[in-house]
C-alpha cells in the first residue's frame, strides 16, 4: 500500500507540455480564462514541489496511509510486502526497457535470481509474466534500494538511459551497499569516465559497443560475400 502511494506521489507532477495544451484549449474556446488560470497555477505548483515530493515520497505516503487505512490492515499489508521482498544472492536489474529486459532474461536463463526494479507497473507486470521477480519503485531513492535488499544482492545492473538518474543510482548504491558491484549502461562515451569515478564497477559504453558490433557485422558480411565470389569463380573455372 505504502509503496503504491509513494510511486503515485513521485510521478504526480503535471508536465510542462500541459501549458501548450491549456493555451490551445483556451484559444479554441474549450475552457474559460478562470479555468485556464487555475490549471496553470496547479501545474506550476506541482513543478515547484516535485523535488520535495519525490525525495520524501515514502515518508509522505506512510503518513497518508496511517491516516486513511486502518492500522491493523496497514500493518498486515506492510508485513506481507516486507516478507515478499526479503531476498539474498539476487541480481537487481534497474529499468525494464529493451536493454534491461535483454539483460534480465539472459541472467535468468543462466540460473540467476533476478529482481527487476522499474517505476512502471506495466513493465513490472511484463517482467513477472516472463518469470522474473518485480518491484515498482524509483531506484534513485535510498529507501527503495533498501526494500530491494541491495545489501544482500550479488550485483546491481543499471539499464536505464537517463544519465542523471544513473549517476544518482550509482551514488545511492555505493552508500547503501559499498561491497555490491554495480554495472551500468553508459549511453554516450563521454559519460563513461564520470560513472567510473562515481563508483561504477563496470561500465558498458553503448557507443563503443555498438561501433564494435557494426565493425564485426561488416567484416562478417564482407567475408561471406568474398567466400561466395571465390566459390562462383571456382565453379566457372571448372
Amino acid at each position: 500500500i505504502v509503496d503504491a502511494m509513494a510511486t503515485a506521489i513521485a510521478i504526480a507532477q503535471v508536465g510542462e507540455f500541459s501549458f501548450v495544451l491549456l493555451a490551445t484549449a483556451r484559444d479554441g474556446g474549450l475552457i474559460d480564462l478562470d479555468l485556464f488560470k487555475l490549471a496553470t497555477s496547479v501545474t506550476l505548483l506541482t513543478l515547484f514541489i516535485t523535488p520535495f515530493m519525490t525525495g520524501n515520497a515514502h515518508w509522505i505516503a506512510l503518513r497518508i496511509a496511517k491516516t486513511i487505512v486502518p492500522k491493523r490492515k496497514l500493518a498486515k499489508a506492510e508485513l506481507r510486502a516486507h516478507k515478499s521482498q526479503e531476498r539474498h544472492g539476487h541480481i537487481i536489474v534497474i529499468g525494464y526497457g529493451a536493454t534491461g529486459r535483454a539483460a534480465a532474461l539472459l541472467l535468468k536463463d543462466e540460473g540467476e535470481s533476478v529482481l527487476v526494479l522499474d517505476t512502471s507497473p506495466l513493465l513490472i507486470r511484463e517482467a513477472e509474466h516472463c518469470g522474473l521477480a518485480g518491484m515498482v519503485g524509483d531506484a534513485t531513492q535510498h529507501t527503495i534500494l533498501e526494500r530491494a535488499n541491495i545489501d544482500s544482492a550479488r550485483a546491481v545492473v543499471v539499464a536505464i538511459p537517463d544519465h542523471m538518474s544513473v549517476r544518482i543510482i550509482v551514488s545511492q548504491s555505493g552508500h547503501a551497499a559499498p561491497d555490491v558491484p554495480v554495472i551500468v549502461r553508459s549511453r554516450y562515451h563521454t559519460f563513461s569516465d564520470e560513472l567510473e569515478v562515481l563508483g561504477a564497477d563496470g561500465v558498458v559504453d553503448e557507443e563503443k559497443t555498438v561501433g564494435q558490433r557494426l565493425g564485426k557485422r561488416t567484416l562478417s558480411l564482407i567475408s561471406a560475400s568474398t567466400s561466395k565470389e571465390t566459390e562462383d569463380e571456382s565453379k566457372e573455372a571448372s
